[in-house]
């Protein structure tokens, strides 16, 4: 590539969101696109559930296995438990929004909200009830608001971790799209 402009612009110009193959762009000139945003957040959030259900079905058949019990005793456990849905949770978040930021390209951290936001916003509602409800039940040996309240706050911050770690493993050079004239995620421009 010929190009006199500094090496990163030359790098990371992002020609697939615009119609000019040859032209070369910096990241600051190229369009916002919304759709890209939305579609990366969208698949990211597909990722989250897909991970958190998967994890939840194969987590009591691995205690299963590795304490020699059945999976009925296995499946008591996890649910007796407050702290594996705290680990299944944040992990399907951390990799649901590392997955969306990876995508989007930019505005990563806003991607990374946006894909965990249906979760975020399921226990805040949850949290609002425990509340105006004064559930006192315990879940593990927590209380029900204070779980709920935590449940919230790890979806949030695995939400910005992911998206900042898919944001530093993003690399313009070894992205196979950017070079490429129309052609993003899903053919959304």
């Amino acid at each position: 590539m010929n190009c006199s402009l500094p090496p990163e612009i030359c790098e990371s110009s992002y020609r697939d969101e615009l119609d000019i193959p040859q032209h070369v762009v910096s990241v600051a000139e190229v369009p916002f696109s919304v759709k890209r945003l939305l579609g990366a957040a969208l698949f990211g959030a597909l990722i989250a559930s897909y991970v958190t259900k998967a994890c939840d079905y194969t987590l009591t058949t691995i205690f299963a296995i590795a304490q020699g019990t059945d999976a009925v005793t296995a499946a008591d456990q996890y649910s007796s438990s407050a702290v594996f849905p705290f680990l299944i949770f944040a992990f399907g978040a951390l990799l649901g929004s590392g997955v969306a930021a990876f995508l989007a390209r930019r505005y990563t951290v806003l991607t990374g909200l946006l894909a965990n936001s249906p979760f975020a916003l399921l226990f805040l509602a949850y949290l609002v009830l425990a509340l105006a409800g004064s559930d006192a039940g315990l879940v593990g040996n927590v209380s029900y608001q204070l779980y709920e309240f935590l449940l919230f706050t790890t979806i949030v911050l695995a939400s910005v971790t992911g998206a900042l770690i898919g944001k530093s493993v993003y690399s313009p050079t070894l992205d196979p799209d950017l070079k490429q004239s129309k052609v993003t995620i899903f053919g959304v421009r």
